[in-house]
């Protein structure tokens, strides 16, 4: 763990503070400014299953995981699959509600937002991944660019 955040490892992240908070990194670029991770094996589960939508710029984070459904959603989804040493492996586009079973072979975890946000070229399969905790003050979402973390 670094200072300013941590790579994925082994597909799990504990900090000893409870941050709830992360922004998800890609070579030196925030990739998606607010991750909000899904506690527990019912966190996991549920996940976006009955909500209207995801704000721009948020995404739910699934660990462990590597495969998920989109039953009972109401909107599409892009999913970011990773390996256990935080690499992708895998960008999933435009998954609709209602979709069982979408999987990748060998991921530890998914990172899921709102079909159509993430470029996918700020996430190339092969990338490695970070997570960076952060504070609800710096979790406001200030536009669809990727700029380096401060």
């Amino acid at each position: 763990m670094t200072a300013e955040g941590q790579r994925i490892r082994g597909g799990r992240i504990s900090r000893s503070d409870g941050a709830e908070l992360w922004r998800l990194e890609c070579e030196s670029r925030i990739v998606i400014p607010r991750v909000i991770r899904a506690r527990g094996f019912w966190g996991r589960a549920i996940g976006l299953m009955g909500r209207r939508d995801l704000p721009e710029g948020t995404a739910l984070w699934l660990t462990p995981c590597f495969a998920i459904h989109t039953l009972f959603m109401r909107f599409p989804i892009d999913a970011l699959f990773y390996n256990g040493d935080g690499v992708v492996l895998r960008l999933a586009r435009d998954i609709r509600p209602w979709r069982w079973g979408v999987g990748v072979r060998g991921a530890a975890g998914v990172v899921e937002m709102r079909a159509g946000w993430l470029d996918a070229s700020l996430a190339p399969t092969g990338a490695p991944l970070r997570l960076t905790p952060i504070s609800p003050e710096d979790a406001t979402v200030r536009g669809r660019e990727s700029r380096p973390p401060e």
